[in-house]
């Protein structure tokens, strides 16, 4: 009786384990994809023209008035002394490279990025958006704005990432420019 039940037991625990492993080679195929959802979402790129938004929201945006009518900005927008093409390529760049940044869009006739952005530490990423608009004396305005649809984020958790990416470009086009 008892090697009986072992051996029930043994087919069973057999059983679960290739079970497992099937519904794991069926989730990397993308046979999933209805199952486990996909990498796209449903969130619009953001429309800076329509942008509604004021400094008590939980989010953060340099933007000028001309860029963004209907916001009120925690600041304006920083002015790059480069010309879009060099901002565009060090942008561009660093998403390549930085395993946290993945690129989620590009409309490069409106000069605008869709940014996820992972923190360490953070369930959900945050969104970044930036529009790059020509000013004079070939230097460029940069609107940024960051927000995190899901999750726990304060609006100085949005300014620290738009202070970083200032940082981070600032950086990049003194190294490019050179």
């Amino acid at each position: 009786m008892l090697e009986r039940i072992r051996g029930y037991i043994f087919w069973v625990c057999g059983g679960v384990v290739l079970l497992g492993a099937l519904g794991y080679i069926f989730a990397l195929t993308g046979s999933g994809q209805s199952l486990f959802g996909s990498n796209d979402g449903t969130l619009e790129p953001t429309n800076f023209a329509q942008l509604t938004f004021s400094t008590n929201e939980n989010g953060y945006l340099l933007c000028n008035k001309s860029t963004c009518p209907n916001a009120n900005p925690n600041n304006i927008a920083a002015r790059f002394l480069s010309n879009i093409r060099s901002i565009r390529l060090n942008l561009a760049d660093y998403a390549d490279n930085n395993p946290l940044v993945r690129l989620r869009s590009f409309d490069p006739t409106n000069n605008q990025f869709e940014f996820l952005e992972r923190s360490p530490g953070r369930p959900y990423p945050a969104i970044v958006s930036i529009k790059l608009t020509e000013a004079p004396n070939q230097a460029t305005d940069i609107a940024i704005y960051t927000y995190q649809p899901i999750g726990n984020s304060t609006p100085d958790d949005h300014k620290d990432r738009v202070e970083k990416w200032l940082r981070v470009l600032t950086n990049r086009l003194a190294n490019f420019n050179n």
